[in-house]
């Protein structure tokens, strides 16, 4: 598969003519340009869709690090795989009871949830169990050498987590309707006043937690743990996305097929369709280009698909961005000499 792939995109670099260029421009030495643009390259293709070579059943969550390696979490197995850039899959973790997401910073701490049910003391009033819950959950770091270390426990279960780049970790119970944030101290105080279920929790682009609610309404946490409407999504959205330009989208489900959709400011408009994946699709992740990767617990599978690829300038060899666009597939294409 690797092999076709870097043939493909060995074929697109050399059938690439698309681009504007001046008429004034002028050629020195070996056709290369004095003056040229830095534009994308749009090259008239489809995607490239790859299954990533990691063994899965049943895939939650899966994330892209910084330096390009992919996460996926395993609920059945209870663990995390790792699959680095030249594609050498490794065990990140195992052992992890009750896995259901990961988060992974700007930094590339790596974080996992898990949401594991804990027998309650005998003694417990059977009103206050059903009240309080028989569940908790926990927060793990996970190290290079596959060792994981918790560093904080949840007095409710959780669904979904995030963590800023202060250090802050917002975590939502989902059903429960509960919303907590542990400090960068490791503190944890618990927001009340949660007007119904919250589904996930992502940041926006100034370090802020947005959370999802049920209803499809998204809220922005202020700092004095105030919630604030900042847009709606479609009804039972299940996850919360920012992606890698900053627009904030969800996972949804919509007639028949599971989409990525941008959130509006009003409730009874629809964002943008921006992607449209398999049915069943638990998560997905974006690389700093946006290339989406996808876990599927349906079909046992995580995939890849990859629209944007760095490549060297021809005329000075300073990187620029090729892009495979299937809308120009039956565009005339205009002629450009490398």
């Amino acid at each position: 598969m690797l092999r076709f792939i870097t043939l493909q995109v060995a074929i697109l670099l050399s059938a690439i003519s698309q681009g504007t260029v001046a008429d004034e421009f002028a050629e020195s030495g070996f056709g290369a340009l004095e003056q040229h643009d830095h534009q994308p390259i749009l090259v008239p293709s489809r995607p490239v869709i790859e299954r990533i070579p990691i063994s899965v059943i049943r895939p939650v969550d899966i994330k892209v690090a910084p330096d390009g390696a992919i996460y996926v979490a395993d609920s059945d197995s209870e663990s995390v795989f790792r699959m680095l850039p030249d594609r050498t899959v490794e065990l990140a973790a195992t052992g992890l009871s009750g896995l259901c997401r990961l988060s992974i910073d700007d930094a590339g701490t790596t974080l996992a949830l898990t949401a594991t049910a804990q027998p309650s003391p005998a003694t417990q009033d059977s009103r206050d169990r059903q009240a309080t819950a028989d569940t908790r959950g926990t927060i793990v770091q996970l190290t290079r050498s596959g060792v994981f270390v918790t560093l904080h426990s949840i007095p409710f279960r959780p669904v979904g987590f995030c963590r800023s780049t202060t250090g802050k970790i917002a975590v939502v119970g989902g059903a429960s309707c509960r919303l907590g944030i542990f400090d960068s101290l490791g503190d944890f105080r618990e927001l009340p006043g949660l007007p119904e279920p919250a589904m996930d929790v992502a940041l926006n682009g100034a370090d802020q937690f947005y959370v999802l609610l049920q209803s499809g309404r998204v809220v922005r946490i202020a700092s004095n743990d105030v919630l604030q409407t900042v847009g709606f999504a479609p009804a039972a959205s299940s996850r919360l996305y920012r992606m890698p330009e900053g627009r904030i989208a969800v996972l949804s489900f919509d007639q028949s097929r599971d989409v990525i959709r941008e959130i509006t400011m009003h409730a009874d408009e629809s964002g943008p369709v921006l992607a449209a994946i398999p049915e069943g699709t638990s998560a997905v992740a974006f690389d700093r280009l946006g290339n989406m990767s996808l876990c599927n617990p349906n079909l046992r599978a995580v995939t890849r698909v990859t629209s944007t690829f760095m490549v060297d300038c021809p005329h000075c060899e300073k990187p620029i961005k090729m892009i495979l666009s299937p809308n120009r597939l039956h565009e005339p294409q205009k002629s450009r000499s490398f």
